[in-house]
């Protein structure tokens, strides 16, 4: 089959959609083209083929796709992208239009009209509203935020019922979205190129790590506040915006880059680099809505490589690392448990490296993007015989 991925805020090397699904599927057989924005960041804007995947580009204004102040200017592009949509369906006439994004699926009537014989997949990685909210309710205030939140829930969920299929990410999605489509699977974001660590946890030194998007509320201005009395050094990895960087830098100058390292971001071969020297992985994030009933896939990833956990204590994650025995669920908001926690493992190594193990064997049984692309194959099979 030829399969069209189009998405408007992923990168062009995006892990779940351009080395997971697409390489998968590629890899089947199918004809794979993935379309993201120019405008998103992206590594080269010139067409690409990664694994038998093309990767194209197309220059939609995402200011007019993306939910503003700029009602009128909306209305203009969302009109013109609509019709650069539909120049990529005749050029690439996919039997699959798969969309990752709610941004981009106004243009599903239209499609559905000039190409009646392809079939649309809307893949909700997030609950949208909830991923909205925040900044509608910054934009526009909290009683018309919430409003606005409300006519995204209900947007999201008519495209997800007249969607041929859909696939999503959690149990909490799952069972959300079954309500309106009954074609719907579970695909969870789980690691498959993360490699096992092969020293012992007792050999290496007093190190723990986080890995991911650094903000305040993935946890990690509490980590820079109780590092001074962690019994090692905690390394950072990960995207940064330069004003968060200077006010960490300026609140804890006295210990950054001894107590506290910031390594940037990371491509695959330093994050595991960074999984194989460290104790314990860190994925300490505060209460947020859309978090809460997300994997995690760092914390997937820290436990493949071979390293315990220390994390929120969300009752999926928590259900995770207690059935497994790979590490410690804190309260995000409590400093002197995470602390602890962090202690504990730090100084008990051959607590740390049992839960390494148990880690690294509910990776190997369980939690692997092995089994969630089987899912994939057996979701995309049906839709080979229409």
């Amino acid at each position: 089959m030829k399969i069209v991925h189009l998405a408007c805020l992923h990168k062009s090397d995006d892990t779940r959609i351009l080395v997971k699904e697409c390489c998968s599927l590629a890899r089947m057989g199918h004809d794979i083209v993935y379309y993201t924005s120019i405008y998103s960041k992206v590594n080269n804007k010139h067409v690409q083929k990664i694994n038998n995947v093309k990767i194209k580009f197309h220059d939609l204004d995402l200011s007019g796709v993306v939910l503003n102040k700029r009602v009128f200017h909306g209305v203009i592009e969302r009109k013109n992208n609509k019709k650069k949509l539909l120049q990529i369906m005749k050029d690439e006439k996919p039997d699959i239009l798969h969309i990752h994004e709610l941004e981009l699926m106004y243009v599903m009537k239209t499609i559905k009209l000039c190409f009646p014989k392809t079939r649309i997949i809307y893949d909700v990685h997030e609950d949208n509203a909830e991923q909205y909210a925040p900044a509608l309710k910054n934009i526009f205030g909290n009683i018309i935020g919430n409003f606005l939140k409300k006519i995204v829930e209900k947007f999201d969920m008519h495209y997800v019922s007249k969607a041929d299929g859909v696939i999503t990410v959690t149990p909490f999605l799952y069972e959300k979205l079954s309500d309106y489509n009954s074609n719907l699977v579970e695909i969870r974001n789980m690691p498959f190129d993360i490699e096992e660590t092969k020293n012992d946890i007792g050999d290496r030194a007093a190190i723990v790590c986080y890995c991911g998007g650094v903000t305040d509320e993935r946890g990690i201005s509490s980590l820079c506040s109780i590092s001074r009395r962690v019994h090692g050094k905690i390394l950072i990895a990960g995207p940064i915006t330069e004003s968060y960087l200077n006010k960490l830098k300026t609140q804890y100058s006295e210990i950054w880059g001894e107590k506290i390292i910031y390594l940037g971001y990371l491509d695959r071969v330093k994050v595991n680099e960074l999984y194989s020297c460290a104790v314990v992985g860190l994925c300490v994030l505060k209460y947020n809505k859309n978090i809460y009933h997300a994997f995690p896939i760092k914390l997937f990833e820290y436990m493949a490589a071979g390293i315990p956990v220390v994390c929120s204590d969300f009752p999926l994650w928590e259900g995770i690392v207690k059935e497994a025995n790979c590490g410690i669920c804190v309260n995000p908001e409590d400093e002197w448990e995470i602390l602890n926690a962090i202690n504990t493992l730090i100084d008990d190594r051959e607590l740390a490296q049992k839960m390494a193990l148990n880690g690294k064997a509910a990776v190997q049984n369980k939690y692997n993007w092995e089994i969630e692309e089987a899912k994939m194959f057996k979701f995309y099979q049906q839709f080979e015989y229409r």
